[in-house]
């Protein structure tokens, strides 16, 4: 998917209410326009090289159909600098209360996809240490912890 955002919103006052209708004695020059890209996406083999707003547009798309990603956005921050770990398991238990706060309980990702997000969109590492796997790069903010009232017994801060 390469969705195009269109932001320019046209006032009611200015719309052309005739648009269509002149768009009709184009229709020769639109189609053979349309063609003409139809014939360069097959000569690059159908690759459309996304542009950076595509991209961002993307990502925004992405993380809005997405609890698991909306979560992370929303509630975590970026630990690898900190030196701080958080049990998977308390994240995992904010993630389902996150869903069940603000979706219902719907959409809820299975712990196994969660993890493999995790791993591949934000290189995270797990450790385990004494049966407990830890999170070494992302963290619940403290704040959302305790608004969705899941927290880590023995938070782990290491200096």
């Amino acid at each position: 998917i390469l969705p195009v955002a269109c932001v320019n919103v046209v006032p009611e006052e200015k719309k052309d209410k005739k648009l269509f209708d002149k768009m009709m004695l184009e229709k020769n020059t639109i189609l053979k326009r349309a063609l003409d890209a139809l014939y360069r996406l097959i000569e690059n083999k159908y690759e459309i090289k996304p542009t950076e707003n595509m991209k961002k547009t993307l990502a925004q798309y992405e993380t809005s159909n997405n609890t698991f990603l909306s979560f992370i956005d929303e509630c975590c921050e970026d630990t690898s600098e900190l030196n701080v770990r958080m049990k998977r398991s308390t994240f995992l238990k904010c993630y389902k209360q996150y869903c069940i706060t603000n979706n219902n309980g719907k959409g809820i990702l299975s712990s196994i996809n969660a993890v493999k997000i995790l791993k591949e969109k934000f290189d995270e590492e797990f450790h385990k240490s004494n049966g407990i796997i830890y999170m070494t790069k992302l963290a619940i903010r403290p704040e959302i912890q305790k608004e969705l009232g899941v927290y880590d017994e023995n938070p782990t801060i290491l200096y």
